[in-house]
């Protein structure tokens, strides 16, 4: 069963990491790929943290803190872009 919940993660994973490359192109949509994208990384990670190999779980955790912290320090940014670009 914690298997197939794995792949399912990875699977969402995958395909939010797809959707977010497609919303990145276009600077209305750009804020929705960067959420997405951090989503599926967040999702891969937890993936993988929850696999019985993992020996640190305290490195998921600074990954998952860093792509949180990574996603509040790219709003700002976009938001510029799409004032200039627009």
């Amino acid at each position: 069963m914690t298997e197939n919940l794995i792949q399912l993660a990875y699977l969402l994973a995958t395909g939010l990491f797809v959707f977010s490359l497609k919303w990145l192109s276009h600077p209305t949509t750009a804020r929705r790929g960067v959420f997405a994208g951090a989503t599926a990384m967040a999702l891969a990670i937890a993936g993988s943290g929850t696999l019985g190999d993992l020996h640190q779980p305290s490195v998921v955790l600074a990954a998952i803190g860093f792509i949180v912290i990574v996603a509040h320090r790219v709003k700002p940014v976009i938001a510029d872009c799409v004032g200039l670009c627009a």
